[in-house]
């Protein structure tokens, strides 16, 4: 009951129609492919670094501080039109060796096995973490890369859900926690300990993060979605939402420029191909990466790239920032960054690396959309191209700009702990991550007066000091005085986030906030509106909510400011040109208190198979685990009219899916979202929807009525008048 098309998504079969616009790569590929299939932005190169003798289906990768690449791989995932392999023990972790530094790998070794659709993996804390639904597991690497005893991190990590909407994409963020796209928790390891939080839903298959450490995801369907301040200070407060600070759309384009024409999953539907058959939208968004190296030209820094296998092409935009909001634009309007002829060139994740360059995962295999969510239309056109019996191969290419000679592997292993506070300061983010993780690991408490001296120097070097500033913070060494020169910082991240660590501590300076908000912007306003009030102001959050209703509005706050300060008790401290500016700023931002609903009524087990572990399989990663809804994927279904009202009407839209704006208790939903019928899913049985669809009615309907498995077949063998997919006035009532 997803309103999204599935992530890894659409074959393509392209033609070029604007050869002229690229240029073509100067040796761009290893013997045994065809250099003309692959057009990429003048200026770059691509390299095969790895091919099919090393590795097979690569989803996803890591890179280690020896240069080597830790690869997973996913071959049971489509490997045929029925999925045979789907529950195979076949998934393997590989690493990768480029023996004699050119760049090329030269060498594979296994360090894991017999992985069931394992999909995330992350080098962190001397092992590796990664991902077999529905476990997270933690592996120490012992001497001679042995895999020692491994340890369970969260027994529910990747739970329910259809494969391509379970979590994945584990990334250590900038504040030592490590996030996940398709999942609302972060993870943390001190002292042995693992500990699990609440964070922002975010993505669908992919996840990145700039140099301030906002993160970046996406769906299918949604190119480029990022938060605009650090996840690191959200939900202060529990039940306050601060939906308009994460989960934004910062592309609305969604436009894609392939080579040549596609068969894509709903390529009927009018609008999705041109007159020439071209996808005009993207289906398949996946793999974020935002650049963060030294090799690519400086006006490629933070910008950001995507993955569109459907395409076969890899995405490029230009980041703006506005004060705190970010926009994204097309890089090259007409034409992608690289796009290839290749029909089973199929990039799903891209990486920053140590030589500064950028590393693709290719899976290279014909079918990319699972068979639960595949049309009849997209079985018959996979079929008539061969894609449906295309070998599984695997590829990791690199692109670099070649008028740069990309950088040898830097030596890191072996470095005293001064050299790994000075690589803080080095222009290759790879490299600064790896030695802030490094740092907060080894816990040296010889290297807190190094990183305090990086932090005073911060106006040389203001990414160093906030690397130095949450090293600390991950040590356990950050106070109150170490922060309190970041007070003067012209960096407003770096400002703002000292801001929220400061109202973390024991006792915060008053002084730093006076400081702070004689220079007020838009971004600090945001972390303002996130740090947290009773670190200034003695009073409950509630009420301190309630007041800032009560005084200040959106957009006509101004001059109730020192009204709201006198009722919060809080100093007044003048603003430039002795307006105040203290707490206005951050109020006009109060988003609303939302409950999440619950489960409105119990559901007793089904037979013979329980409706409420199907509706988590197939429903709940975009309408939520209790029906409320997700942001840019699903609409509610609590008490919605759609589950209580017409069973014509919910049998239609489950069975035969649904696209265009719908409105659900009087709210419009007009994103572009489409949710796929399940009536081609013949491993879903007419007994299971009917379980599944009798659950959604006693758990969020307010009408609950029995939905029969004969009502299921006859609704099977019915479809939308124009034979695509249903419309909200095309619904059967």
């Amino acid at each position: 009951m997803s309103f999204r098309p599935s992530l890894l998504y659409l074959p393509t079969l392209m033609i070029s129609v604007w050869m002229g616009l690229l240029t073509s790569c100067q040796n761009p590929v290893s013997p045994g492919y065809d250099p003309g299939a692959f057009k990429l932005e003048e200026g770059f190169s691509l390299k095969l670094v790895a091919g099919p003798d090393l590795v097979r289906t690569p989803v996803a990768m890591d890179q280690d501080v020896q240069g080597r690449l830790w690869v997973l791989e996913m071959p049971g995932y489509m490997a045929d039109l029925a999925s045979s392999t789907e529950e195979a023990a076949v998934g393997k972790i590989k690493i990768l060796t480029d023996e004699n530094g050119d760049g090329i790998f030269d060498r594979s070794a296994s360090f894991l096995d017999s992985l069931v659709l394992a999909r995330a993996l992350l080098l962190v804390y001397d092992g590796l973490l990664y991902a077999e639904p529905p476990n997270l597991w933690f592996v120490p690497i012992l001497e001679g890369d042995q895999a020692g005893p491994k340890e369970l991190v969260d027994s529910v990590y990747a739970t329910g859900g259809n494969v391509e909407h379970q979590a994945n994409s584990l990334t250590y963020n900038l504040d030592n926690w490590i996030y996940n796209a398709k999942s609302t928790f972060r993870y943390q390891r001190k002292n042995g300990v693992w500990k699990k939080e609440r964070t922002a839903f975010r993505g669908q298959w992919g996840l990145s993060r700039d140099d301030v450490g906002r993160l970046y995801s996406n769906n299918n369907s949604r190119t480029l979605v990022a938060d605009m301040v650090s996840p690191a200070f959200f939900k202060p407060y529990p039940g306050l939402q601060l939906s308009h600070l994460y989960n934004q759309e910062i592309d609305t384009s969604f436009r894609v420029y392939p080579l040549h024409p596609t068969a894509v999953n709903r390529g009927y539907i009018p609008g999705v191909l041109d007159s020439a058959g071209l996808l005009q939208r993207v289906t398949s968004a996946c793999g974020p990466l935002v650049y963060r190296g030294h090799q690519f030209p400086e006006t490629y820094q933070n910008r950001a790239f995507v993955c569109t296998p459907e395409a076969n092409a890899l995405q490029a935009y230009q980041l703006s920032e506005q004060g705190p909001r970010l926009q994204a634009m097309h890089a090259s309007p007409g034409r992608e960054f690289l796009a290839s002829t290749e029909e089973i060139f199929r990039p799903v994740n891209a990486y920053n690396n140590a030589r500064g360059t950028l590393y693709i995962n290719d899976i290279h295999q014909g079918i990319i959309q699972h068979f639960t969510y595949m049309t009849s239309y997209l079985r018959n056109q996979l079929q008539a191209s061969g894609l449906d019996s295309a070998a599984q191969g695997g590829r990791i290419w690199e692109i670099s700009y070649q008028a740069e000679q990309a950088p040898s592997m830097p030596r890191l292993v072996g470095r005293p702990m001064q050299d790994w506070v000075e690589l803080l300061r080095h222009p290759n983010g790879w490299i600064r991550d790896k030695a802030q993780a490094y740092l907060v690991h080894q816990g040296d408490a010889a290297a807190v007066p190094e990183l305090v001296a990086l932090i005073e120097g911060h106006q040389a070097n203001p990414l160093g000091a906030l690397h130095a500033m949450w090293t600390l913070e991950g040590m356990g060494a950050l106070t109150a005085a170490h922060l309190l020169p970041l007070c003067e910082s012209a960096h407003d991240h770096l400002v703002g986030q000292a801001l929220g660590l400061m109202t973390r501590m024991p006792k915060p300076l008053p002084f730093f906030m006076q400081e702070y908000v004689k220079r007020p912007t838009p971004t600090k306003d945001f972390y303002l509106l996130l740090a947290n009030p009773e670190a200034f102001f003695p009073l409950p959050w509630k009420k301190w909510l309630s007041l800032t209703e009560r005084y200040l509005q959106e957009g006509s706050g101004l001059h109730r400011e020192a009204a709201l300060q006198g009722a919060l008790g809080a100093p007044s401290v003048p603003g430039p040109e002795g307006q105040p500016s203290l707490i206005q700023p951050l109020l006009v931002q109060v988003a609303d208190i939302r409950q999440q609903p619950l489960l409105a009524r119990t559901q007793s087990r089904d037979t013979p198979t329980h409706g409420s572990l199907l509706y988590r399989e197939h429903c709940g990663s975009c309408h939520g685990p209790t029906g409320e809804g997700i942001a840019l994927l699903g609409p509610p279904l609590y008490e919605s009219e759609y589950v209580s009202q017409s069973t014509a009407r919910l049998l239609g839209i489950v069975l035969h899916g649904l696209e265009g704006p719908i409105t659900v208790k009087g709210k419009l939903y007009d994103d572009g979202v489409v949710m796929p019928g399940l009536a081609a899913n013949q491993a879903l049985s007419d007994q299971e929807i009917a379980n599944m669809l009798n659950f959604v009615r006693n758990a969020f309907g307010t009408a609950p009525q029995n939905i029969r498995p004969e009502m299921v077949k006859k609704a099977r063998q019915s479809s939308p008048p124009d034979g695509a997919l249903y419309r909200a006035e095309t619904l059967p009532e």
